[in-house]
């Protein structure tokens, strides 16, 4: 597969630091559109083209790329993707059928690891990237380093006037689209680990601590959806429990209009 995938790019031109050296990050062909702008000096507002500027790198080898990058594949049979990181891929084909290569030991994808059955990392790396590709094809993702759409940041990184013993131990590392909602809204939750659980018990507060609804969702590809309709306009604070595990709840901050 990488074949159709991953083909050579050369950069040249004034600016380019990095002169005759191979760079493995991490590059979409969407990518030079942020990047010409950036060389120019000028914005690209709300990333609309889900585009993420390579211009750092060809200065300096440790400036920021994408982590993730997915590509999607569309037939008779119906429509897949494959997503992957700096290590491993994931093939989701129309038919169902999931391949999982790791493209740095198997370049060539020879050998599918689901042959030999997934370690714990890969089973938490594999429901990564499905989780990752599921928030990218029904909305925006904060994980891959993009302003899009109503997004304010580049990010999931949440800043809030919340005080930390309002809700002691609870760990701010959930996303969510989208925020602000006049309702539905899908979560994320960052520990890899919430990623293979089946279910997961959500609370919902008001600022100030008062608990306003609770319930157990199910997990479907990594992603939770929950319907706030109920609930009146303001701001709300969305923490998810593992009902199976020991790690500490994560949340999130979500405005409601």
């Amino acid at each position: 597969y990488q074949g159709g995938l991953n083909v050579p790019m050369f950069v040249s031109g004034s600016g380019v630091i990095r002169k005759g050296v191979t760079d493995s990050a991490l590059v979409h062909v969407m990518d030079v559109y942020a990047t010409i702008l950036d060389v120019l000096g000028a914005n690209l507002p709300g990333g609309v083209n889900n585009s993420f500027s390579f211009a750092d790198r060809l200065q300096n080898d440790g400036a920021p790329s994408r982590p993730y990058l997915l590509s999607e594949i569309k037939n008779d049979t119906g429509q897949g993707y494959a997503i992957r990181n700096d290590h491993f891929k994931l093939i989701q084909q129309p038919t169902g059928e999931t391949e999982m290569f790791d493209v740095l030991a198997d370049p060539f994808e020879l050998n599918d690891l689901h042959a030999g059955g997934l370690t714990a990392q890969e089973e938490d790396v594999k429901a990564e990237l499905m989780a990752e590709a599921e928030l990218q094809f029904s909305g925006w993702s904060c994980n891959d380093g993009i302003q899009n759409g109503v997004e304010t940041a580049t990010s999931c990184a949440t800043t809030t006037s919340i005080e930390e013993d309002t809700f002691p131990g609870i760990q701010y590392g959930t996303s969510a689209y989208p925020n602000p909602t006049t309702g539905s809204v899908k979560l994320q939750a960052a520990t890899a680990g919430l990623y293979s659980e089946k279910e997961a018990d959500v609370a919902v507060y008001t600022v100030s601590g008062q608990k306003v609804l609770g319930f157990q969702a199910v997990i479907r590809s990594g992603v939770i959806e929950i319907d706030l309709s109920r609930l009146s306009s303001g701001t709300y604070v969305i923490q998810i429990t593992s009902p199976s595990s020991t790690m500490p709840p994560e949340s999130i901050l979500i405005s409601k209009i």
